[in-house]
């Protein structure tokens, strides 16, 4: 099964956008209960570099992703943003996700002495304005994949964008890995997204809002994919998070469920999200805190 994904995350020595190997943070995006243009924080830049109509001064957060041993895959993601006054926002994002277990063989049925490294890494920056209503901001980011003895580097440049015509909606899009070239390839991913809050209700005698939420991607040769769920914030300090996305990968579609559960407790944010992920491989985790600095 291992070797199926890394046919598909193929390492190409191309150096002007990202590595064909940047498929495998297709996985992290399969674990998000919402639209990937409506994440917000200092890792959720890696989808939207946009900022959120509010924020807090500096923030830091670090996502983990884990799949079942049939993938052997896990990712990092590690990001810093500052505002710097009350419209700029700047920040810094590090990821990484690799293939672990692959081993050399030979013709025996013992496995030679080491490992075949696969992995995928990027840095990058971003900065964000809001004016109002709208925010809008940009991202470069530098790519370095290695396939065993193959290597490839790239770069891309992303931009997006929130608009909140009124506190109860939020208009999202961004792009995702789009090569510094400005020639979109099978490594770019379009992002679009709605969020209304439909009611605010009370729950076990808690305020509780009410959100629903429509997302969309496009990449090609795929094509386009939908995304409907909603969430809760009860007391302004629960979150609940759910969607269910048509995916399309390996030549099929399906529909695949996502579930989040934040906590947040004064200046960190804490949450915890499943995905059947990958058409039906296995379960996918991703682990999420976010820190309040100043």
């Amino acid at each position: 099964m291992k070797l199926a994904v890394l046919v598909v995350v193929w390492a190409a020595p191309v150096r002007a956008q990202a590595p064909l190997s940047a498929e495998m943070w297709r996985v992290a995006t399969a674990t998000l209960a919402a639209p990937a243009a409506l994440q917000g924080g200092p890792t959720g830049a890696f989808w939207n570099p946009a900022p959120q109509v509010s924020t807090g001064s500096t923030r830091v957060g670090i996502q983990i992703l884990q799949t079942p041993d049939a993938l052997a895959l896990s990712g990092i993601l590690a990001g810093i943003s500052h505002q710097a006054n009350g419209a700029v926002l700047v920040g810094a994002i590090l990821g990484r996700v690799e293939v672990s277990d692959l081993v050399r063989t030979t013709a025996s049925p013992l496995s030679e002495l080491g490992s075949i490294p696969v992995y995928e890494q990027l840095a990058g920056v971003h900065v964000g304005v809001r004016l109002g209503a709208l925010s809008a901001g940009g991202a470069l980011r530098g790519h370095e994949s290695r396939f065993d003895a193959v290597r490839s580097t790239g770069a891309t440049v992303d931009v997006g964008f929130r608009f909140a015509p009124s506190e109860r909606m939020i208009i999202a899009g961004a792009t995702h890995f789009f090569p510094v070239t400005f020639r979109a390839d099978n490594t770019t991913d379009y992002y679009g997204a709605l969020e209304y809050r439909t009611a605010e209700i009370s729950l076990w005698g808690y305020g509780t809002k009410v959100t629903t939420r429509y997302g969309a991607s496009y990449r090609d040769p795929h094509g386009l994919e939908h995304s409907f769920g909603g969430g809760l914030l009860i007391a302004d300090l629960l979150t609940v998070d759910g969607a269910v996305t048509r995916e399309v990968a390996f030549g099929d579609a399906a529909w695949r469920p996502a579930l989040q559960i934040g906590l947040g407790l004064g200046r960190y944010s804490i949450a915890a999200a499943r995905s059947n992920g990958l058409n039906g491989l296995g379960a996918l985790y991703r682990f999420a805190l976010d820190v309040v600095l100043q």
